[in-house]
């Protein structure tokens, strides 16, 4: 089953930096970026490569834990000490990447090195496919419905302005993980539970436990970056 989700893993990050290379070529409006679009090519075979389902899959949630926390920690010690300012932007960029590779390329290591992988038959691939085309119909509806106020912003504020939302939404887009371990961990309590009663019972512990959470942020939101955050 690895083996089939990494072959079409690889085959949609090249099919996908194809079509990006040839949208930088017709389109107009991305011809004008297209370096800065291209240096996005590494970054879909890295996504490719990233075997994190494996330890979300068979929940050994610890190493993964310790892998993206370390690495995003030598990411901020590395813009710190090397991005000076905004001449810098490619470099920032660069590091940006290198984290988010470090995180796959570690958990590809740590996989094929205790999984034999084995090259798996196309029609295997494609019943896979079709099984987890719904799937994967709602993940690429998700992460549109998740930037939709980025492209809205876009439109009513200059370019300035939308780099001042975008530096307030990554800051609550960071505390999003919090929640993810929140649900993660109440679902997989839940599966155990035998009656509606102690689902229910779950299920508000949980949603109580992100609303503690959540007012303390709600509540410093406006005193902590004045307008932009509390516009967020």
């Amino acid at each position: 089953l690895m083996a089939g989700i990494l072959m079409m893993r690889v085959f949609h990050a090249l099919a996908a930096g194809a079509a990006l290379f040839t949208a930088t070529r017709i389109l107009p409006s991305w011809r004008e970026h297209s370096s800065l679009l291209l240096m996005l090519l590494p970054y879909l075979l890295l996504a490719a490569l990233d075997m994190t389902y494996v330890n979300i899959g068979t929940q050994r949630m610890g190493k993964l834990s310790l892998w993206v926390g370390g690495f995003k920690l030598l990411n901020l010690a590395a813009v710190y000490i090397f991005v000076k300012g905004p001449d810098d932007a490619g470099l920032y960029a660069a590091l940006m990447l290198m984290a988010n590779a470090g995180v796959s390329l570690t958990s590809a290591v740590w996989v094929l090195r205790r999984l034999k992988f084995q090259l798996p038959k196309w029609e295997d691939c494609r019943a896979l496919f079709v099984k987890s085309f719904g799937l994967a119909c709602v993940v690429f509806l998700y992460s549109l419905y998740e930037r939709f106020d980025i492209l809205v912003v876009q439109r009513v504020l200059s370019p300035e302005e939308l780099g001042s939302y975008n530096a307030a939404w990554r800051i609550v887009m960071s505390v999003v993980p919090l929640f993810m371990v929140i649900a993660t961990t109440f679902l997989s309590e839940n599966m155990a539970e035998s009656d509606d009663a102690g689902v229910e019972k779950g299920a508000h512990q949980a949603l109580y436990m992100c609303l503690g959470l959540t007012v303390p942020i709600a509540a410093a939101a406006p005193f902590l970056a004045a307008d932009v955050l509390a516009f967020v």
